[in-house]
């Protein structure tokens, strides 16, 4: 299995292998983001196999009222799913923290024990309230360390159809495109935000992860031993073009080192049609996609 990791970062960054990502002796807070059924899940498990690492399933920090009694409310919606107790499903309790305490009181507690903490977010249609502009304000006050993981556009729309037969294709198609926008306009601004092809995971890929988050990982691959490979049923709907086209290059590289050049960040935001970038075009495809589609995600 090839592995495939991805960073916007200059590519001197990687020319001292050796050196962590990220400061071993910092707490880091971090965010896995994906559509859902784009292999989320699993990620947060692979990652949580760490000792260092503690990350919530789904807690919603982005869109958290400050109400009371977090720990309660999170324990007892992942009970009523009938999960069984582990990191991702779990808020345990914490020294010196009143059972009553918000979700930002229970995080800043949680970092006091935990040199990696955070959450995984799942996104799907605004309908049903993910709300991509709200969290991309939200990651750029928190600052945390973001790691993406995209799916083929085809496997996570069936496998949406299949579990959310509620929620239309167009709906689908929406949300995907704009959560890779969503991480190409949180790539082209601020450091420290990745992705990963589930396709492509493999131990490779949590060696490059433990030394960006300077944690070990070497046990985290074995939580990818039980993936089904998941069929891409052909779909004529010509709006799955630019979601295809979006995969395919955030699939591959410019350079051995999986790095999309700084300068192809930065110059294909405001080149003209005529002279467009790669990058530049297919962001500009989804937007386009966007705007055709926005009409399905509000609820009537």
């Amino acid at each position: 299995m090839q592995f495939m990791f991805h960073k916007f970062a200059p590519q001197a960054a990687e020319a001292q292998p050796h050196k962590p990502g990220l400061d071993s002796g910092r707490t880091t807070r971090l965010i896995v983001i994906g559509h859902a059924r784009s292999g989320t899940t699993i990620l947060l498990a692979a990652l949580n196999t760490s000792p260092d690492v503690y990350l919530l399933g789904e807690p919603s920090s982005y869109r958290d009222q400050g109400e009371d009694n977090f720990r309660a409310r999170f324990n007892g919606v992942h009970l009523g799913y009938g999960n069984q107790i582990c990191k991702a499903t779990y808020a345990p309790a914490l020294p010196g923290l009143p059972e009553d305490a918000d979700l930002p009181a229970y995080f800043e507690t949680l970092a006091e024990h935990q040199r990696i903490y955070g959450e995984k977010i799942a996104l799907a249609t605004p309908r049903f309230g993910a709300d991509t502009d709200k969290l991309r304000n939200w990651i750029e006050m928190q600052r945390p360390s973001c790691l993406f993981v995209f799916r083929h556009p085809r496997s996570t729309m069936a496998s949406m159809e299949k579990l959310f037969p509620h929620i239309s294709l167009e709906e689908n198609i929406f949300s995907y495109a704009s959560t890779v926008c969503l991480y190409l306009d949180l790539a082209r601004v601020l450091p420290n935000v990745r992705h990963v092809i589930h396709e492509r995971i493999s131990a490779k890929t949590f060696k490059h992860l433990g030394q960006w988050l300077s944690t070990d990982l070497s046990g985290a691959a074995a939580c990818y031993l039980w993936r089904r490979a998941a069929s891409r049923p052909r779909s004529q709907r010509p709006e799955m073009d630019a979601l295809i086209a979006a995969y395919t290059f955030l699939s591959k590289s410019n350079s051995d080192l999986g790095v999309i050049s700084p300068a192809l960040a930065q110059v294909g935001g405001y080149l003209s049609d005529e002279k467009q970038s790669k990058l530049g075009a297919i962001y500009a495809d989804l937007y386009r996609l966007m705007n055709q589609l926005r009409r399905y995600t509000v609820a009537t």
